[in-house]
């Protein structure tokens, strides 16, 4: 069926919510996500500079998970896992690389050029076209990264299937994200933005600027080329004066002749740090 078609019947299933699916409920979830796995339809989209949520998607991924069991079966040597999803295939087809012991679910998309260290990929997650995602990476549910992006291990981009409404952790291309970060649902990394290691942005993270005279609010998303540190800043007048709130603090802008670690290096040195 058409698109329009496939999404008003998936809107019509989710809003009655059946206790199980029938066979033609079944097979318009089935295109769903086999629509979502070519990469044709994805949970976010950005039009005119705002990311909006394809909810009727996220909605084929809600009954996707819901209907299916835990039956499969995979061997990889010795070790066995039992699973209710099967694995990404095609990857040769799609010009992308999975190191062992990497694992994406069928329900991502990869564009040409991604290459998955030992990291693991959950459904409804979409990537641009040359991004690495390294080792211990975990790319949770509908996060959006987008092309020639550089995560680095032990980060976690945090899953959003629910509630239905909520926006994805989203990050915007050509960025570099250090090891160890966090970045929650609803959060926007801006194109370009550095983020050093261990970096937490969530929807309610202060993102304050002090690359300038004065520290400067930046609203809960990272601005773009903005190079960015883990620390602090005074609590509300009502803590206790010595009491600080964990802050992604703005350290300068980013120069694309230069490397992220290059980056990194040169505005921590204005302040006398190290990273």
């Amino acid at each position: 069926m058409g698109e329009t078609e496939l999404a008003e019947t998936i809107e019509e299933i989710w809003d009655r919510m059946p206790a199980m699916l029938d066979d033609d409920e079944r097979r318009a979830t089935a295109e769903a996500m086999a629509l979502v796995d070519g990469g044709k339809i994805r949970c976010a989209e950005i039009t005119d500079g705002t990311w909006t949520v394809n909810l009727w998607v996220k909605k084929a991924i809600d009954l996707y998970f819901r209907s299916s069991q835990p039956t499969l079966e995979y061997e990889a040597g010795p070790l066995q896992f039992r699973d209710r999803f099967p694995l990404k295939a095609g990857l040769e087809q799609a010009q992308i690389r999975i190191a062992p012991p990497g694992a994406a679910r069928y329900g991502s998309f990869f564009s040409p050029g991604v290459t998955l260290m030992s990291c693991y990929v959950h459904l409804g997650v979409w990537i641009g076209a040359d991004s690495l995602i390294d080792t211990w990476v975990a790319l949770g549910t509908c996060a959006q990264v987008g092309a020639r992006v550089k995560i680095l291990p032990c980060t976690s981009i945090v899953g959003s299937l629910y509630p239905i409404e909520a926006r994805p952790a989203v990050i915007e291309d050509d960025c570099h994200i250090g090891s160890g970060c966090v970045v929650g649902p609803g959060t926007r990394v801006r194109r370009g933005a550095i983020l050093a290691s261990g970096v937490t942005i969530t929807s309610t993270t202060r993102v304050v600027d002090v690359s300038g005279a004065s520290a400067e609010q930046c609203g809960g998303e990272v601005p773009e080329n903005a190079i960015v540190i883990p620390g602090n800043i005074a609590a509300p007048a009502s803590a206790p004066s010595a009491v600080g709130v964990a802050a992604a603090l703005v350290i300068g802008y980013r120069d694309f002749e230069l490397t992220a670690n290059q980056n990194l290096d040169l505005a921590a040195r204005k302040f006398g740090l190290t990273v």
